[in-house]
């Protein structure tokens, strides 16, 4: 077990790793277990759209760090354990999860975090789900700041195949075949705005 160091804050890892050093940081791969997604945004500025993410992964992965700590891009694929999601509408109580997979890109230039068909189980609930979360500059920003994280986001999902279930499992689970939602939320005030919900059944 080790620990990543940030400017004095440390963040436990268990895992393996490969690292080669860059003209201006560093390359990694490797694997992790049981890291907590949230644990890392709450470290890691730039990492701040996975803060939703409140449960353990074990992933294989591979990316670039700059030198002052910066996250240029990183690829995981993952199976995540019993825990939380928990977006903005629901950070307090969070949303459930037995088990699920998780595929994840992130690239620094565009901001952007890529969500690879994923699922989630909860009980009798599967979610099958894909999107994108893209961190929006303001157009005032600088130079200076044009590298920082973005504090508003934009998302959008598509889930398929989806089974909604009851909290009493002798309930049959209500089958969706497809639903998407999309909209925005700011980082800086935790206000989330929704501006598009669709579900087909």
């Amino acid at each position: 077990e080790a620990s990543l160091n940030y400017k004095g804050m440390e963040v436990p890892v268990r895992g393996s790793a490969g690292v080669q050093a860059t003209r201006d940081g560093v390359e990694i791969s490797g694997r992790i277990d049981d890291v907590v997604p949230r644990l890392l945004a709450e470290n890691f500025q730039t990492l701040g759209a996975l803060s939703v993410f409140d449960l353990p992964v074990s992933a294989n992965y591979t990316g670039k760090v700059l030198d002052d700590g910066t996250v240029v891009s990183a690829s995981l694929a993952a199976s995540v354990g019993a825990g939380h999601l928990r977006p903005a509408h629901a950070a307090e109580t969070g949303i459930l999860v037995d088990e699920g997979s998780l595929r994840l890109n992130y690239d620094r230039q565009s901001h952007t975090v890529t969500v690879e068909p994923s699922q989630f189980l909860s009980g009798n609930t599967r979610i099958n789900l894909a999107g994108r979360i893209v961190g929006i500059q303001p157009q005032e920003a600088d130079e200076d700041q044009s590298g920082a994280a973005p504090a508003l986001w934009r998302f959008a999902f598509e889930g398929r195949d989806i089974l909604l279930g009851s909290p009493d499992l002798r309930q049959q689970p209500l089958p969706v075949d497809r639903m998407a939602v999309s909209g925005q939320y700011d980082l800086a005030s935790g206000e989330l705005q929704v501006e598009k919900g669709e579900v087909l059944s």
